[in-house]
């Protein structure tokens, strides 16, 4: 679901067994040309796999997204940070 913030969940309650572990990149390439490396530890993705069950409910739902029930009507650029040097 489209919902312009992803959810923010508490990863003791998600059974990690269940998706599929996506490492990291060894040296990750920055967004910007201004930073020249990244020394934050990185961490895990996740994938998940949806099924029919999972598309019927949102399908049954759709109308209660903002997006799909016209409440956002507006259409901006993602909000990405830049440098305006």
């Amino acid at each position: 679901m489209k919902t312009g913030t992803p959810p923010r969940l508490d990863g003791r309650t998600i059974d990690w067994a269940a998706f599929e572990r996506q490492p990291p990149d060894e040296r990750p390439v920055p967004f910007s040309f201004s930073t020249e490396q990244i020394d934050q530890e990185q961490l895990d993705c996740h994938i998940g796999y949806t099924n029919d069950t999972v598309h019927e409910a949102i399908r049954k739902n759709l109308h209660e997204s903002p997006l799909y029930s016209g409440q956002i009507t507006e259409h901006w650029a993602a909000l990405l940070p830049f440098d305006r040097r």
